[in-house]
């Protein structure tokens, strides 16, 4: 985990100063080798790569211990194992006095794709700031244990993007890498360029001189045949000269150059031990770190410091961290590994067993449950994984918790009812639904035969098993209604398993589009949410209030109400606003933000998008913060203004931070970026995922408005034969419904010649009048087919600045139009202040805008709007 370095050790140098003995763990730092740890401060990336025991580790600490001064921040950090979600626990626990700084990273999780990382970026760009005057050092080390790309990926994101985020000026931040293979890719390398610095297994190694004088430094004198001797067969390995060392220091023998490094440790570290103490030092290599207090939890003998103490002192493989735990090298613990596992089996498991219980009493879960299984402690596995709630169940140890959860005694299983809910819950985040029902059915099971639990209890475990299998009907109102009703019926308390203050919508800016999902539907569906709705609440605590009459606002708003949609949506943001319901608010405000557009008052929904954002950020519900780029993108776009989306929606990887739930929505919203941006190509191309998505979820809307894009896309390149089909398809979609909106939006704006088209033929005339009725300023059938689709008044001089500016400045003057200050511009898109107002001085400058601030700012103002 990550700590706070201090000064700790007595190291020697080739200075040519008087020479201090102290003793085999001595730090020996060559010349060349001090030259290079000399230049840490002025790169922002080193990375020190080398074999194991070349003295990686001990090297950087020499340089903490001997040139960080007192102002410096600097956090250590080892990996353990190919484990992304601990490598993040261990990253943010360096914050952990940072209240504030710490609590906003844990609600982020682990930010694996572009969104979450600008979030990150965000959010420690305030910590940084305050940090003003001092470097912060961030050293990771044994980087090799975690091969997942996601972590080179994030490691490159926070150094590259430490300067945008105002987190480094004149190397105010730097990162020091550690690892036995390489870190970074070529492509990687070159983009951080010169400030990266290389520390080498050549710079490590020691020579026949070093040899010597480390040697000299340990109280040894040797020969120069000696030296060459062990140059030759260690090949400067650190690690080998030491043990070679300790060996001659103690029987004065050098060791067999052809022996592994692991018969090596063995005689040098293992054979000179009692059997009681090698019994110690083998044990005290299963876990990853301990205190004196863990070993003798895990040892249970009165005499354990002491033998500690023994054991350690001398012993430069196992380093004693400034918290007071200590650490074994990875090659001291594979060898004690090897040993621990010629134990008996009895033995084994009852170290397993106190081993689990120590991270248990520590509230350090996963590693409890690892080391529960291990010893096969289902019991305790299982109310293990109930205090955690199945949080400690995430992408990259499902196969494990699937492999626990078959292999776990049925047994044993029918013990615990209330954990069978929370293994269902997790089955359903997995997509195992076959297996979601088996387990239903063991706890209906588990409930018949258990007499200990009361009658009421029993149906209450039951109907929160209902409300569980509900989500195995998503998208088909009727068909979580009946499971609703069912747990209403059943339950006399709150389930266990739902936080009432999470998103109800899975992180979609829109109830309906999450649920409409047949032609001719709407109605029933309609009628079907404000039925199951009642029921939901009495057994989740009001989750998602005011759901249904978010979701009537935006059926309101499709028909062409505007004034019940707004009641509508106002009924839904007190109730949301009641019960603290942020996802429902949002969906309000989805349907209020479509009203200013259709009356062509964009500005205000901008403000408000703003505000809902900020409100998002300070509740630290970061899954929103991608609902509400999604509003931002769709709402710009829809406008016809040349979109600078969030980087996670731009990213064509696959990788969203959403449930795929939301799939067809992202899709329909990317290709309405592409539309403002006049990228038809890129619509087209996009056709067949976005439809699997559609099928998929069954997201008519999403659907309705994928053929009204391919619409707009082939008119923007003249295939109007085709533009007209994917028209006519739209339309067929929405008539059954009376759903107007879509095409008030696109009429005009991005369709002209296919309206004009089908306008003319009977059985769409009427329907498309209507449509077109919607739009301010647009209510008279003759407007069909005179509108500009390049985006008249609206859009034109949007377009120009566009061509102009990068797509950082475009945003900023698109900001700052709307006279947002400095300081709320960097704050919404996690820049620094002074970066903002030198970019803003870039965009007057490309547009030849002139003046004081003030009237640069109007004039920038009316560029947009002309």
């Amino acid at each position: 985990m990550f700590c706070v370095l201090q000064k700790r050790c007595i190291i020697s140098i080739d200075k040519g100063e008087k020479i201090m003995k102290v003793g085999l763990n001595t730090t020996y730092i060559s010349p060349m080798l001090k030259e290079k740890l000399e230049d840490i401060p002025e790169y922002l990336v080193t990375t020190v790569i080398a074999a194991a025991g070349y003295g990686k580790t001990r090297a950087i600490r020499w340089w903490v211990d001997e040139n960080s001064s007192e102002d410096d921040i600097v956090f250590s950090m080892t990996v353990m194992r190919d484990s992304v979600s601990e490598f993040w626990m261990s990253f943010i626990s360096c914050f952990e006095k940072w209240p504030e700084t710490y609590d906003s990273l844990k609600a982020l999780g682990f930010p694996s794709d572009a969104g979450s990382r600008e979030i990150m970026i965000g959010i420690l760009r305030n910590w940084f700031e305050e940090r003003k005057g001092s470097d912060v050092y961030f050293i990771i080390d044994d980087l090799h244990f975690i091969p997942n790309p996601l972590v080179p990926e994030f490691l490159m994101h926070i150094a590259t993007g430490a300067q945008k985020a105002g987190m480094r000026t004149g190397g105010k931040v730097h990162f020091i890498l550690i690892s036995r293979n390489l870190i970074f890719n070529h492509a990687e390398r070159i983009k951080i360029g010169s400030d990266l610095n290389e520390i080498t297994m050549e710079d490590l190694r020691l020579d026949k001189d070093g040899i010597i004088s480390y040697a000299s430094r340990c109280g040894i004198e040797i020969s120069e045949e000696d030296a060459a001797m062990l140059d030759r067969t260690t090949e400067g390995w650190f690690s080998v000269v030491y043990l070679n060392l300790s060996s001659w220091y103690r029987n004065h023998m050098w060791l067999n150059g052809s022996d592994s490094i692991y018969t090596i440790m063995d005689e040098v570290l293992f054979k000179p031990l009692s059997e009681r103490e090698e019994d110690f030092l083998v044990t005290m290599g299963l876990p990853d770190e301990f205190s004196s207090e863990e070993a003798w939890w895990i040892w249970q003998e009165d005499d354990t410091r002491d033998v500690l103490h023994k054991l350690t002192i001398n012993n430069a493989f196992i380093t004693r961290l400034p918290d007071g735990t200590y650490r074994y090298h990875s090659m001291l613990k594979n060898c004690a590994m090897s040993k621990f596992n010629n134990f008996p089996e009895e033995k084994k498991n009852d170290i397993y067993h106190r081993l689990a219980k120590w991270y248990e009493k520590n509230m350090r879960l996963p590693l409890a449950e690892q080391y529960y299984l291990k010893c096969h402690a289902w019991d305790e596995l299982l109310e293990c994984f109930m205090i955690g709630q199945g949080r400690t169940v995430i992408g990259e140890n499902i196969e494990r918790f699937l492999a626990w959860e078959k292999e776990c005694p049925r047994e044993v299983m029918l013990r615990h009812p209330d954990v069978l809910l929370t293994i269902m819950k997790v089955l359903f985040s997995f997509g195992q639904i076959g297996e979601m029902h088996s387990i239903k059915a063991m706890l209906s099971k588990a409930l018949e035969e258990d007499s200990a639990i009361s009658g009421t209890e029993k149906n209450n475990l039951l109907g929160e098993s209902e409300l569980i299998m509900g989500f195995t009907q998503y998208n088909d109102i009727q068909g979580m209604s009946s499971f609703h009703r069912r747990a209403k019926e059943l339950m006399t308390r709150y389930a266990l398993n739902t936080d009432p203050k999470g998103s109800w919508t899975f992180g979609s800016p829109s109830i309906l589009w999450m649920y409409h999902r047949t032609p001719g539907g709407l109605d029933s569906e309609n009628d079907a949410m404000f039925e199951c709705m009642p029921y939901y609440y009495r057994c989740t605590d009001s989750h998602g209030n005011g759901a249904e009459y978010a979701m009537l606002s935006e059926i309101d708003l499709m028909r062409g109400d505007i004034e019940g949609a707004r009641q509508n949506a106002k009924i839904a943001l007190a109730a949301a606003k009641l019960k603290e319901q942020l996802s429902i608010r949002i969906a309000s405000e989805f349907a209020l933000f479509h009203i200013m557009l259709l009356d062509n008052d964009i500005s205000e929904a901008r403000k408000q998008i703003i505000e809902t954002k900020q409100d998002v950020k300070k509740a630290r519900q970061y899954n929103l913060i991608y609902t509400m780029d999604l509003v931002e993108a769709w709402i710009e776009s829809m406008n016809m203004t040349p979109v600078v989306t969030a980087g996670w929606i731009a990213d064509d990887s696959g990788r969203i931070p959403l449930p795929d739930l939301v799939r067809p929505m992202i899709a329909v919203i990317k290709n309405q970026v592409s539309l403002a941006n006049r990228d038809y190509a890129g619509v087209i191309a996009r056709q067949k995922p976005a439809e699997k998505f559609c099928d998929i979820f069954h997201a008519l809307m999403c659907r309705i408005y994928l053929h009204l894009q391919l619409a707009a896309a082939n008119e923007g390149m003249g295939q109007n034969e085709k533009a007209v089909a994917e028209l006519k398809t739209a339309l067929d979609l929405s008539m059954p419904d009376g759903i107007l909106l879509p095409f008030a939006l696109f009429f005009g704006r991005f369709i002209n010649r296919a309206f004009d088209v089908l306008a003319g033929q009977k059985e769409y005339s009427a329907f498309i009048a209507r449509a077109v009725k919607m739009v301010k300023g647009r209510d008279t059938f003759e407007h069909i087919g005179k509108a500009d689709t390049t985006g008249g008044a609206s859009g034109e001089g949007t377009y120009k600045i566009k061509q102009k500016l990068t797509d950082t400045e475009f945003r900023i003057a698109q900001l700052a139009a709307m006279r947002m200050t400095n300081k709320e511009i960097a704050d919404e898109l996690f820049l620094a202040e002074g970066t903002v107002r030198n970019k803003l001085s870039n965009v007057f400058v490309k547009l030849g805008i002139e003046g004081d601030t003030r009237n640069k700012r109007l004039k920038l103002e009316k560029f947009f709007k002309e």
